[in-house]
Order: structure tokens, then C-alpha cells, then sequence
């Protein structure tokens, strides 16, 4: 009978020492992780696949020099507070809004895609490359949904717009969620409501509205987040379904064009009865929102056990303090050890095979 392997038997970079690992930048984390180069280069093969030059070529400027093009519009603080108060006045910005909080600095130089982590608020994938570690699993899952339908249902299916849609949506992040140096970074700004995890979402939106990009393209992005979102309740005996999902993208592309300074209508929205509503739409658009979903398994799963366990080991195996959990030394020491080995793999190997076997991974790649 054949041996399974063990997920703590892995192939990891050279253990550094804490001091090493202290002295390490972003891009030092990202460049000496298998994970994360090798979740970078897929993506990279992914785009140079794409026969549709728009789309490698958006792809490409993604993962290689990221840039919002459409603040250009937005240079000065006068533009900025004008585009604020039309947010604000439409429902989708609070007043309160600090404007470096919804336009943070460098849109025309953010940090690489490389270095990007995924998740707002520390949720998941939250290191040095946790971006790539995120959407090469999405495009991934995208490249199944495709087939999916193709081999079962016979539709024609663009993998193009499914697999380049799921890259392009998240590459806001390297703007916004930029590395402090005590290793934090902002949240999204606020937007649609309460939510902090909109704004990328939103902002992706108006950057292909403003370079003019196809509106298939620009419906795909905006549905990632809520198309599928829905409101159930029973009146009585009987099931009450409400589709609220399609209202939400309806205010991320509106929003957006309020940026962007372009007419809905053109991207995908119809007016009626004096307000823009969402028409049926194709399988692609689905194929977004239903790939975009490494989170919540991460997040509820990977993060939730993993974020614990290293501060458990932080503390005792490495000595840091109550105030080194709440600052630098904790921060570091957890997206080192999440890019290197990963969260998941760290969670599994704590699931399967018990924390002293979790435990040795995070030595393994950290010295005590």
C-alpha cells in the first residue's frame, strides 16, 4: 500500500533565523517563497496564453506595473473632494471620509503584485504575496467553471474574459493595501455602505471605464463581489427569494462611472423608471463572482486556526511579548511565516496531524 505524504513533509526555503527574518522587506518575503513565485509565474503563463492582446496585454501591465490610470483625473485636492461629494451625494461615500483615505497616495506607483497582500483587515492570505496566492487560485477555479459549462451545457464560453477578469480585479490591492512599516497596511476605503471591502471592487471599474475597455470586461470585474448575493425569508409556508446581489453591482458600476465620468448605460446597466437596473447576464459574469471565492475557506478556516497557532509559537518559542504581539515583531514574524509555508498548508498540516507537527513547519522556516 502506497505512503501518503504528510503535508508537514514540504519542500521550504532555508529556515533564516528572527533576526533575519526581522531584517527582511516585502519583496524579500515574496522573491525567496515557493508559493509565492511559483503562484506568480502561473499567473504570468496564464496572460501569455491569452490570444486576445487587450486582455494579455491588461493582464501583463497588471502583474508586471500596476498603475490607476484613471486618477488622473484626480490630481488635485479640489478634483478629489469633487469626486467625493458626487459619492457622497449618489449614497456610496460617507461625508465623514477622510480624502487620503479614499484616495491614498502613488496610484501611478504602487507596490508590485508581487509583494501585494490579499486581504483586507488581516483576513486571509495576508502576506508578501498573498495577491498571487489568491488569484491564481481564482483564475484556476475559472478555467473549471469554463469547462464546466462548455462540456455540460454546451456553451460557448470565453475562458479569456473568465481567467484575465479575476487577475484584473484585484490589482487595486497593490494601491491600497500598501505595507507600513510597522507591516500593517490600510483597509479598503469605505464604500457602498459600510463595507471595507468594496472600494477595490469599485475602483477597478473606473480605471477600465476610463481606459475605455470592452463592457463584457467591465461587467466582469464589477459582479465579482455581490452577483450572486441573495435575501431568504418564509412568509407562512412559502419561500421568499430576493436577488440583492444584482442591486449591489448595480452600485458598483454606477459608482464607478461617477469616477470615470461615463454613462452607466454603456457598460451593462438599463434606466428604467428612473433607475438603473441590471439585465440578464451571461455565463462569463457569473464565472467571476463564482471563482472569486478562495476567501472564505482562507479566511474562516486557514486564517481563523493558523493566526492563533503563531501567536501561541511567537510566544513561546520565540519569546515576544504581549507588546511585540501588537507591533512589528508579531506582524513580520506572521506574513514570513504565511508566505513561506502558507496558510493553508500550515492549517491542514494542523488539522491532519496535530499542532507539534504545525509547529515544526513554522521552525523549519524560522530558527529558534
Amino acid at each position: 500500500m502506497a505512503t501518503r505524504t504528510k503535508m508537514s513533509q514540504r519542500i521550504l526555503p532555508p529556515a533564516v533565523s528572527f533576526e533575519e527574518m526581522m531584517g527582511m522587506t516585502p519583496l524579500d518575503m515574496a522573491q525567496r517563497s515557493y508559493l509565492v513565485m511559483s503562484n506568480f509565474q502561473e499567473l504570468l503563463n496564464q496572460a501569455n496564453s491569452l490570444r486576445n492582446t487587450t486582455y494579455r496585454d491588461m493582464m501583463l501591465e497588471c502583474l508586471l506595473e500596476p498603475k490607476m490610470t484613471f486618477m488622473e483625473k484626480y490630481r488635485t485636492q479640489r478634483q478629489q473632494e469633487e469626486a467625493k461629494a458626487k459619492l457622497v451625494e449618489a449614497g456610496y461615500a460617507e461625508a465623514s471620509t477622510p480624502i487620503e483615505n479614499l484616495f491614498p497616495p502613488d496610484p501611478d506607483r504602487p507596490q508590485p503584485y508581487l509583494t501585494t497582500p490579499s486581504s483586507h483587515m488581516d483576513f486571509y492570505n495576508a502576506h508578501p504575496g498573498g495577491l498571487c496566492v489568491t488569484v491564481a487560485l481564482n483564475c484556476r477555479i475559472s478555467e473549471y467553471y469554463t469547462h464546466m459549462y462548455q462540456d455540460h451545457f454546451g456553451v460557448p464560453v470565453d475562458r479569456e474574459l473568465s481567467v484575465a477578469c479575476l487577475c484584473i480585479h484585484e490589482y487595486p490591492k497593490a494601491w491600497l493595501y500598501y505595507w507600513r512599516p510597522d507591516f500593517s497596511w490600510p483597509d479598503d476605503p469605505i464604500l457602498i455602505g459600510a463595507a471595507t471591502w468594496d472600494a477595490h471592487d469599485v475602483y477597478v471599474t473606473a480605471e477600465l471605464m476610463h481606459r475605455n475597455f470592452d463592457p463584457f470586461m467591465v461587467m466582469a470585474v464589477a459582479a465579482a463581489h455581490d452577483m450572486g448575493q441573495l435575501s431568504a425569508w418564509m412568509e407562512g409556508p412559502q419561500a421568499v427569494v430576493q436577488w440583492t446581489g444584482y442591486d449591489e453591482v448595480v452600485k458598483f458600476v454606477h459608482a464607478a462611472a461617477l469616477l470615470a465620468d461615463k454613462d452607466p448605460r454603456d457598460y451593462g446597466l438599463e434606466r428604467k423608471n428612473g433607475k438603473y437596473r441590471l439585465p440578464p447576464q451571461p455565463v462569463e459574469i457569473w464565472i467571476s463572482h463564482l471563482a472569486d471565492m478562495n476567501w472564505p475557506y482562507t479566511m474562516g478556516a486557514a486564517h481563523l486556526w493558523t493566526h492563533e497557532l503563531l501567536r501561541e509559537v511567537a510566544r513561546n518559542a520565540y519569546n515576544l511579548t504581549d507588546k511585540d504581539l501588537a507591533g512589528l515583531p508579531f506582524n513580520k514574524f506572521k506574513a514570513f511565516v504565511w508566505s513561506q509555508v502558507g496558510q493553508i498548508p500550515l492549517y491542514e498540516t494542523l488539522v491532519r496531524e496535530g499542532k507539534d507537527a504545525a509547529t515544526s513547519l513554522v521552525h523549519a522556516v524560522v530558527r529558534r
